[in-house]
């Protein structure tokens, strides 16, 4: 991946490692983050999303099972650790409609185990995160 911000940005070379060539890729997923080329989040951000709704049908289920709170609550917070992962690197260049989408999917998963947690605005949860 080649990370380029001119305006008029020309082809860069081929890249050999140890006689190989390089593919060149948009965007490229390293330790679970997604980047692309332009270090936008948009691709993470979905994903996290996308991650975050299947974790909620599963608590939904389970609390329609009258599984006990305190392994819903257990749950709701394992379901928050994959939720942030890595977003001290990405909180800060998200827009302001991204974080209110995930802070929904915070409040969401918080009103299934009645249990209230911090949204993604709070410098509260950067610190508990990080």
């Amino acid at each position: 991946m080649v990370v380029d911000f001119r305006r008029k940005t020309t082809a860069p070379q081929p890249l050999r490692v140890l006689g190989e060539d390089v593919d060149m890729v948009e965007e490229y997923k390293y330790l679970g983050v997604s980047i692309n080329s332009r270090l936008n989040w948009k691709i993470n951000i979905n994903a996290v999303y996308k991650k975050g709704m299947s974790r909620l049908f599963f608590l939904r289920k389970l609390r329609s099972f009258n599984v006990c709170s305190k392994m819903l609550e257990m749950l709701y917070h394992l379901l928050w650790s994959v939720h942030c992962t890595s977003v001290v690197c990405w909180r800060s260049s998200i827009g302001a409609g991204d974080t209110n989408r995930l802070n929904k999917l915070v409040k969401k998963a918080g009103s299934i185990v009645d249990c209230k947690q911090d949204n993604l605005d709070t410098k509260e949860t950067i610190i508990h995160i990080g």
